[in-house]
Parts: C-alpha cells; structure tokens; sequence
C-alpha cells in the first residue's frame, strides 16, 4: 500500500507576534519606508558587524544596486556560479554587462576556483560567489585571486579604484546569520565580501514575506554615509529625500537627482521582523528546522516564567519553617551544635566548606531567596566561631549559587535548552568546566577576603 505524504516547503513560522507587529505597522499610520525599516537596517549592521546597512524590497535588488553603486555597465564582465538561482546573473544582465558563468568543483557546491581565476580578463569588474545552503564559500582563496590578478584590474570610477581590485559581491540569499572562522576569528556574513546581499523572502529562515538587504565592508577613502545615500537614491527614483526625512519641520523640499529606481522597503515588510529581538530569534532559528519559531520561543519563555509561582511558594515555606525552628529554639539548637563541629577548623578552610555547603543546598532547596531564609540565620552566625566576618559567609553563599546556577534546571535554562534543541545532558558536559572554574575561582577570593579581614 502506497502512503502518500505532504512535506512542506519551507513554510514561515508566523505567529501571533508578527501579525500584531504588522498590524501595528498599519495602525501607526506610517506603512511606507519609515522608523522600523530604519531600525531594521541598524539591528542588521549591528548583527553583521558592519557599520551600515540597507534595506531593499528583494536581493535582486540589492544585487543590482551595489553592482549599479560600482558603476559596472556596458563592456564589463562578471563572474559567477553556473550553480544558483537566476536572480544571481539577472542584476548583470540589467545592468548591461556579460555574464561569465563558471561551473562547480567536483564534489562541491561552489565555483571551481582554478576556473574561476582562469576566467578573469581586463573586462571583468565584478566576482559573485554564492554562499549556496548558508555555507560560506571560500573567501580567502577568493581574494588571494583577485590580488593576483590586480594588474589586469583597470577602475572606471573613483570607487572602483577606491577598491583597487575586481570587487567581490556575495549572494548571500541563503545565507543570514552564518559565520566562518578566518584568519583564525569567527567573522559573520556580511562582513566579509566587499558588498553582500540577502534575502528575507517566504523561504528564507528570516522572512519579511518579500525583501532584502546589503551589507558592505568598509572601503578606504569612502565615507560609509555618502554609500548609504546612494543606494537610497538608486531605491526611490533619485529623490534626494525619502517620506520619513521630509516629515521633518520645514524639510517638504526635495529634488531628483536621477532617474534612478523604485526598490525600497516598507514599514510593514520591516514591522514583521521587528516583532521579536535579533538575538533570540536565531538562537530559535538554529536549533529548529521549521524557520524561526517564534511561538516555541515565547512558549518556552512563558513555561520557564511560570516557575516563578513555585519559587514564590518556597519562599512562603521558607520563611514558615523559620519562624517554626525559631519559636522552638530549634535553629538554637543548631546553631550550638554546628558551632561544636566548626570550633575547631581554619577559618580558610571554613568559608570554602560553607561555599561547597550552599552549592549543594541549591539542589534541594531550588529558589535562592527560600535557601537565603532558611541557611543564613544559622550559618552566617557560625563565622563567629571561628573569628571571620560574617560577611565572608555572604560571599560564600553567592559563589555556591553561581556555581549551582549553571548546573540546576532552573525554569531559564530549560527554555533555553528548548529554544537551543539542545538535551540537558549535553548542557552539563558544556558547564562542567564553567562550574569547576567558579568554584575555584570563587574559593581563591574568599580565603583571600578571609585573609585580609583576619
């Protein structure tokens, strides 16, 4: 018997969240280009590691300005991968250069780099390498060829030269939020290709149902604002001022400074990514596969939070036990006998007992404010008897709950070990060293307080 299944093509994560941003986007009045697709650009320049970036309504058209920026046109040449969509050669085509195609290595998804530093000519002006599935191509080897080629390079326009050398544009539709160590540092794309462009379209792992946006590398004697500024022009018909600009008082007046091109994005194209913070939205996107789970993550946030009713309760049953042990005389009673048990110790040796005494406490007592009324009314005094500072014993408990904290699966760390898709016994492989290192680090200060006070 044959079952037939229906697998989805990527389909957008959109929840609740998104829908409220957007509606929100519509309600404010302002739909068009305006301050969430200006924080939009900030939040990706600042996720990028580069100064500026640009928003756009596809990558195409990203593509398309920076090569535009560049000045490529007519008698130019570009190179890139004969393995990719159409919307990695179409921008040349547009902007009426050749496309020179070269095929993949064998084994591989990227350009055979032997072929494609045999392919460079006098009129070539533009490499774009396609970070195909979010895998980064080889840039270092990119950029070590069109440094050997420098002398074939002849620039046309005070940016090429700038650059000095064929510029390197990377299509990186696939590929927001991937990273690749070079040069032995961890570098994000977007920072790395003299210009880069993404896509946010349905597809993607980060959607703004259509749009994209470029990145670019600082360039030496190019001012990073007049950048930004051309491509805004290059965007919205050459006006030298967008909607958001002329609401400023007595800045109506506007000129065109070319024919250029209608590209931008809207306020409610940005208003869908702006819903949830950059951050937590990739930890999202990397740990599951259906995009970039919005919903699981403010479940997971929602479950972790609702902890706190029972840390609230422990707390109550804390102070209730307190005040039992302390009508009976019973923490009395304690605090005689433990102070017979400690008569005699170091007092260095002591404050790491009380350290390794906490650590263990914040396993069976899981609210640090329950253990805090329970412990320190008898612990705290018995520093007392062996000659330190009470307070020593303070910083003792806050060193043991560090350490524990780590370790204990507290409501915040199983939401994000969910968000993470990440199983706590791999968690603890992770944090052991980290504990082991606060313990011993934590151990070291306090009998260096303990030795001070004494």
């Amino acid at each position: 018997m044959t079952v037939t299944r229906n697998v989805p093509f990527s389909p957008p994560d959109i929840s609740e969240t998104e829908i409220q941003g957007v509606v929100e986007a519509l309600k404010s009045g302002w739909i068009t280009t305006g301050p969430r697709t200006k924080e939009f650009e900030r939040r990706i320049a600042e996720f990028c590691g580069t100064n500026k970036a640009v928003c756009l309504n596809s990558a195409t058209a990203c593509e398309e300005s920076i090569l535009r920026l560049l000045g490529i046109g007519e008698g130019d040449e570009v190179i890139t991968s004969a393995y990719t969509y159409t919307a990695s050669a179409s921008p040349i085509v547009h902007v009426g250069a050749k496309v020179v195609l070269v095929d993949v290595a064998e084994d591989s998804f990227e350009m055979d780099y032997d072929k494609l530093e045999a392919a460079i000519t006098e009129k070539t002006k533009a490499i774009v390498p396609v970070d195909l599935g979010g895998v980064i191509c080889d840039y270092e080897r990119i950029y070590e060829i069109v440094e050997r080629k420098k002398e074939l390079f002849h620039p046309e326009n005070e940016i090429q030269e700038a650059i000095g050398r064929i510029a390197v544009v990377a299509d990186a539709a696939h590929a927001f939020g991937a990273k690749k160590k070079l040069g032995g540092e961890w570098k994000m794309c977007g920072s790395i290709a003299d210009f880069t462009s993404f896509s946010f379209h349905a597809v993607k792992n980060l959607t703004t149902a259509e749009g994209g946006a470029l990145t670019w590398k600082e360039i030496p004697g190019v001012d990073d604002e007049w950048i930004y500024k051309q491509f805004m022009l290059l965007s919205l018909h050459g006006q030298s001022k967008d909607a958001l600009a002329k609401t400023k008082l007595g800045a109506w007046e506007y000129d065109i400074l070319s024919p250029a091109y209608k590209c931008n994005m809207t306020d409610v194209m940005a208003a869908a990514f702006l819903t949830i913070d950059i951050i937590i939205m990739f930890l999202t996107c990397f740990g599951h596969q259906e995009g970039l789970g919005e919903y699981k993550t403010t479940t997971a946030f929602s479950d972790g939070a609702a902890s706190l009713v029972g840390v609230s309760l422990i707390i109550g049953l804390a102070r209730g036990i307190n005040k039992v042990l302390n009508d009976g005389y019973i923490s009395d009673t304690i605090l005689y006998a433990s102070s017979k048990m400690v008569a005699h110790m170091n007092g260095s040796f002591f404050i790491i007992v009380m350290m390794l005494v906490f650590f263990v406490l914040g396993f069976i007592v899981p609210s640090s404010s329950g253990l805090a009324v329970l412990a320190m009314p008898i612990l705290a005094p018995l520093a007392d008897t062996v000659h330190i500072p009470r307070y020593t014993v303070v910083t003792a408990y806050q060193f043991g709950q560090y350490a524990m904290l780590f370790l204990a699966p507290t409501g915040l760390v199983m939401a994000t070990l969910q968000m993470l898709d990440m199983r706590y016994s791999h968690w603890m492989r992770f944090v052991w060293p980290v504990v082991v290192f606060v313990l011993i680090f934590g151990g070291g200060l306090l009998v260096t307080e303990v030795l001070i006070a004494g």
